[in-house]
């Protein structure tokens, strides 16, 4: 009898031991392995991307998986670099700051081992990627690049008379404020290119007065 009873009990405890799944007396129901809930990134407009290359303040080289493409940051403008045919092009110190813009987007780029996440707003007229783009603390790095004097706000406008860089949604009316106020706050500091006396020292055929 009791070979009988320690035979049952082993078959009972090998039985319920194997089930993944166990009733619950106090509650009265059925507890299975709970699931891991996925996190999905609701806005379809930003995707995470790799930096290959920096062309100069306001663009870049980015990879999204196998894709290659180039991507313009918006709603700013960083001086014009050096390059082959357009020295007769360029202000009286418009590399200088061109060079300084490109090196502070490396070292935002660099100080994100190179991830960024964009969020894609058109395409320009040479066929890039328009992006206003977040560094790994999520920061806006188009901010950062007015505030603190290396570009321009421009490109943009809530002048509802310029309909090709009108902003459309709430992301770029905040963004629109966001850079404006940044842009403000350089000009008190005269900091970057705020610091010359001529805005035309910097920027070539422009005038002060920006989007």
């Amino acid at each position: 009898m009791k070979k009988i009873l320690v035979g049952l009990i082993v078959f009972l405890s090998i039985f319920f031991g194997s089930s993944c799944q166990h009733f619950d007396f106090k509650n009265n129901s059925i507890n299975k392995k709970e699931e891991v809930p996925i996190k999905k990134d609701i806005d379809l407009n930003t995707v995470n991307i790799e930096v290959v290359s920096i062309i100069d303040g306001d663009t870049l080289i980015a990879k999204e998986g196998s894709e290659h493409y180039t991507v313009r940051l918006y709603g700013i403008d960083t001086p014009e670099t050096l390059k082959k045919g357009n020295e007769n092009k360029l202000a009286k110190y418009e590399n200088f700051y061109a060079q300084r813009a490109k090196n502070y987007l490396s070292d935002l780029v660099k100080n994100s081992s190179n991830l960024l996440k964009a969020h894609f707003i058109t395409h320009d007229d040479y066929k890039r990627k328009v992006c206003i783009l977040y560094d790994h603390n999520n920061d806006i790095i188009n901010k950062k690049i007015v505030e603190n004097g290396y570009g321009i706000v421009y490109y943009i406008t809530n002048n509802k008379n310029n309909k090709k860089f009108l902003i459309k949604n709430k992301t770029q009316k905040e963004f629109y404020k966001d850079i404006i106020e940044s842009q403000e706050k350089a000009k008190i500091k005269r900091i970057g290119i705020w610091s010359e006396t001529y805005f035309n020292d910097v920027y070539f055929g422009r005038n002060s007065s920006v989007f």
